[in-house]
């Protein structure tokens, strides 16, 4: 599992997805010592319109998916074979949103403590926690 403060396993096959405000990618790879390889992307436009209509974005949005992840199945899996040796096992998927799928703010966290401390994940995850509630 890709994580900031988990183990990862050397060679997990991937899925990355960008989901955008003018376009969608998509990416079959893996992660070796950390760094993605990627064996296949594609990439498919989302239609125009003059005004927006949220419904009809998320739609475009669901089927340009379907039809990437197909196209994953159909031509990114045996390039993965052909690269690898053997099929995919998909350990992650990971998802990047642009504009306009999320609200964006930016906030400075800080911390005062008169000793030492040790940056861990239950600090992070309580501080986070603290900003949330105060959002």
């Amino acid at each position: 599992m890709f994580s900031l403060f988990g183990k990862r396993t050397s060679n997990e096959a991937v899925i990355l997805l960008h989901i955008g405000s003018a376009s969608i990618s998509a990416g079959l790879g893996e992660l070796s010592d950390g760094k993605p390889i990627l064996v296949y992307t594609d990439k498919e436009p989302l239609p125009y319109r003059e005004t927006l209509d949220f419904d009809h974005l998320v739609k475009a949005t669901e089927v340009r998916i379907e039809s990437l992840l197909q196209r994953i199945i159909h031509e990114g899996v045996p390039r993965y074979k052909k690269y690898k040796g053997h099929a995919p096992v998909i350990h992650s998927i990971l998802v990047v949103l642009a504009s306009p799928w999320y609200v964006s703010r930016t906030s400075v966290l800080s911390f005062r403590k008169d000793s030492p401390v040790s940056i861990t994940e239950d600090l992070v995850a309580y501080m986070v926690k603290t900003a949330r509630d105060s959002f």
